[in-house]
């Protein structure tokens, strides 16, 4: 199966709530990091994430991946997710945000998802308060200083 039909076949069972079907996407020991909730490693916990994370707290999702490439064991794909919320201070809202899918592809499957995500916007649409939102961009900002491949971007 090429990349673009695995890592769409994958966001497909996510929104559709085929839970299992999404987490046989991935290595028996494949691990999803979530900009949302963090890593979850194996199927079953892949596929508790996309259950008992993603539709406890929204519905109503999309999610369309843009110009997927696979080199060298890697594939790339831009995307768009979007969801209804079903937190109690923002029920019902409309959230959504764009991102980068990064997939370390084993046997033709997802070995490690990573993204790069402007999650930031659906958390605004959903009206979180600017300190919440600022603990959260310090938050993502300790993770990226604390990258070894960014350490030389630092240095002066």
């Amino acid at each position: 199966m090429s990349f673009e039909d695995l890592i769409g076949r994958m966001g497909d069972a996510v929104c559709r709530g085929a839970f299992e079907e999404a987490a046989a996407c991935f290595t028996p020991d494949g691990v999803y990091h979530d900009d949302f909730y963090g890593a979850f490693e194996g199927r079953a916990e892949i596929a508790r994430l996309f259950s008992d994370f993603f539709h406890r707290d929204g519905e109503n999702f999309r999610w369309t991946f843009h110009e997927p490439v696979e080199q060298g064991g890697v594939g790339y794909a831009r995307y768009l997710f979007s969801w209804d919320s079903r937190l109690p201070d923002s029920k019902g809202v409309r959230a959504g945000f764009e991102g980068v899918s990064i997939c370390h592809l084993k046997d033709g499957l997802i070995a490690s998802y990573e993204e790069v995500a402007a999650t930031q916007t659906a958390r605004h649409m959903m009206g979180f308060p600017a300190l919440r939102l600022a603990r959260l961009v310090e938050r993502e900002t300790r993770r990226l200083l604390g990258r070894a491949d960014m350490k030389p971007h630092l240095e002066r």
